[in-house]
Formats: structure tokens, C-alpha cells, sequence
């Protein structure tokens, strides 16, 4: 392997609400020798989503494990194998997984053929690299799992999207609207992401949720048929406006929660209309996208083809190099981004 020097940051400490930039380390070590069936990922783009602050905490009944103080922290990548000494990812390789926010990684070190959670990316003609960590990436696949798996819609209904203008909320809009023939209500934080979304994605109304005081009022009014499928982002009181504006049998999709995100685990009220459901005979109904893990490359390609018919749009936020990542996550948790937020590190 030739030298290589490889920047990381590393988790220092647990934060305590908003992340800080103490509470993470920045390290550069040359990397070892590759071991029986290892790969060596350059990292091309670094997927930042909201989810991450929880992977920050030391709680252990997530879906996924606390990344451990004094590791890289962990994140989905899209990477190129630049070494290898496994036969099944190829020098050349595009793959998709989850890798850390460093430059290089090194995977299969445990002398395994087998790399977990690690996807080869057929890249098609036409769509951009860093399409695979967004529109044909995870935040479109948890867009089409969730809004059509789970919420099942059916033409006619009422479908009310809360982080509309983010990069799973704005796809999940488009999918119930074109494709499912519904009504689609979005919730943003601003005059501009609101006329996104009507004027650009198709969003029959909007809800610009920093100039409404009652957002239970607001949604009355902009739903007077009652809300038939919620597509929940946010989580807190915007849940819970929701609640008290359900139809009968109504779907409730709990993809995020980042209004809690940065709170204590043990600090994390839970909505407090949760009887509407019992009132409404809805249901509410949690998933991660992993779930779907066994369809992603059948669904990577649906979406792609609906990219390159013009079906879908979206927004993608590109902040290059490592060193503006923390800065740039800490942005997700003030509206600060305009859909998919990465980080490029390399062509």
C-alpha cells in the first residue's frame, strides 16, 4: 500500500443539546497495511443527516450502537475502492456503506469476504455521484419506503408532510402527489422553502411554521377533511398539532424526530394527544430505511429512472472538505440547509 496520511475526527466527548465543536477531535495517522480481503475506501461524499446526533449519545436502545468516545464518528458514505485485496470489490468500485468522517477507510479488517452493510452502486449514465447519497441514496429511499410502505396512500387523501423542504420530506411530497394522485401539505421554516414547494415540487399548500403561532389552527385550516396520512419528520409539538387534526384511520409515519434530538434521551416528552389515535382508530407506525435493506438496489434503479424522467426533484447542499464538517452539521438543527447536506471530500 503506498502512504497515505488519513484526517479523521473523532468523537471526544458526549455532547450535552447542541453539538459543539469541543466535543469533537481532529487526528491524522498514516493508514496500516491492508489484511486478508481488506478494502481501502477513499471517501467521496459524507452524508449528513440529523440522525447522527443520536448515534452521539451514550444510549444503547437505538437501532444502531453509540459510536464510542475516541472513535471516528460513523456516517453513510459514498466511496471509491482505491486498494484491494478482495476479490469481490474490485480497484474502481463505487460502493455505499456506513464509514466515519474521515477520508479513507478500511473495511473487511477482520479477514472476511463479507463486508456488512457495505452495497455496491451501479452508477448510471446521467446521474450525478452524489445523487446516490440523496435522491437515489437514502434520504429517496426512505422517502418511497416510508410514504408508500408505510403510510400507504391512496388517491384522494389528505397527506401532511412535516419537514417538508428537507431531503427526505420534499421527496416523500412529490411521491404521494404524482404518483399517488393525493393532496400534499407541507411544513417549512421559511417564506422561501415554502414557495418551493408549491411552486416547484407540486405541494398544494404550505405551512410556514416560524409565522404560525397555533400550527393545530393552521392545519385545521389547511385540512379541513382531517389529515389521512402524516409523514412525520419533526416529532414535539408539531406531532401533536397533527394528532388533533387526524381522519378516521389515519396513518401516522415517524420517520425523525429531530425537534428532541438535542435533548437528553431521558429529557424527551413524548406527544401528549397520542389518544387521538384510539379516537381516530389511526395508527402510528416507526421504520428505518435499513429495514428495506434486501430491495435497495431494485429501488435505487426505480428511483433513478423517475430522476431522469423529470419525475422527481430535489435539492442537494455540497460543503467541500472535511474541516466545514462540524460547522455544517450543526446547521442542520437551525434550518440552515436546503435538502441533502454532504460532505465532499474528493472527486
Amino acid at each position: 500500500m503506498s502512504e497515505r496520511s488519513n484526517k479523521q475526527i473523532r468523537l471526544a466527548k458526549r455532547p450535552v443539546g447542541e453539538v459543539q465543536h469541543s466535543d469533537f477531535k481532529f487526528t491524522e495517522s498514516a493508514l496500516p497495511e491492508l489484511g486478508e480481503n481488506g478494502i481501502l475506501l477513499q471517501n467521496l461524499f459524507i452524508a449528513l443527516d440529523p440522525a447522527l446526533r443520536n448515534w452521539m449519545d451514550d444510549f444503547d436502545g437505538s437501532y444502531i450502537p453509540p459510536v464510542q468516545l475516541g472513535a471516528v464518528m460513523s456516517a453513510v458514505c459514498l466511496s471509491r475502492v482505491i486498494e484491494s485485496k478482495n476479490p469481490d470489490f474490485p480497484v474502481g468500485t463505487i460502493v455505499r456503506g456506513l464509514a466515519g468522517w474521515e477520508q479513507y477507510t478500511i473495511a473487511g479488517a477482520d479477514g472476511s469476504r463479507q463486508v456488512p452493510g457495505l452495497e455496491i452502486v451501479q452508477v448510471e449514465e446521467g446521474i450525478p455521484l452524489s445523487y446516490y447519497l440523496s435522491i437515489c441514496g437514502v434520504t429517496g429511499l426512505t422517502s418511497y419506503f416510508g410514504m408508500l410502505r408505510v403510510g400507504q396512500p391512496r388517491a384522494g387523501d389528505t397527506v401532511v408532510i412535516s419537514g417538508a423542504a428537507g431531503a427526505v420530506g420534499s421527496v416523500a411530497g412529490q411521491i404521494a402527489k404524482r404518483h399517488v394522485d393525493c393532496r400534499v401539505v407541507g411544513i417549512a421554516g421559511s417564506a422561501e422553502k415554502c414557495r418551493w414547494l408549491t411552486e416547484e415540487l407540486g405541494f398544494d399548500a404550505a405551512i410556514n411554521y416560524r409565522e404560525t403561532n397555533e400550527m393545530a389552527s393552521a392545519l385545521r385550516d389547511a385540512c379541513p377533511e382531517g389529515i389521512d396520512v402524516f409523514f412525520d419528520n419533526v416529532g414535539g409539538e408539531t406531532l401533536d398539532a397533527a394528532l388533533l387534526n387526524l381522519a378516521m384511520g389515519a396513518r401516522v409515519i415517524m420517520c425523525g424526530t429531530i425537534s428532541n434530538y438535542n435533548n437528553d434521551v431521558d429529557d424527551r416528552a413524548g406527544p401528549e394527544n397520542m389518544w387521538q389515535l384510539l379516537v381516530k382508530n389511526a395508527r402510528i407506525e416507526g421504520f428505518t430505511v435499513a429495514y428495506y435493506g434486501a430491495e435497495w438496489a431494485q429501488t435505487t434503479a426505480v428511483l433513478s429512472q423517475m430522476v431522469k424522467a423529470g419525475e422527481l426533484k430535489h435539492r442537494e447542499q455540497i460543503v467541500e472538505g472535511l474541516d466545514n464538517t462540524i460547522d455544517a452539521f450543526r446547521g442542520l438543527f437551525v434550518g440552515a440547509n436546503q435538502g441533502r447536506l454532504m460532505i465532499k471530500l474528493a472527486e
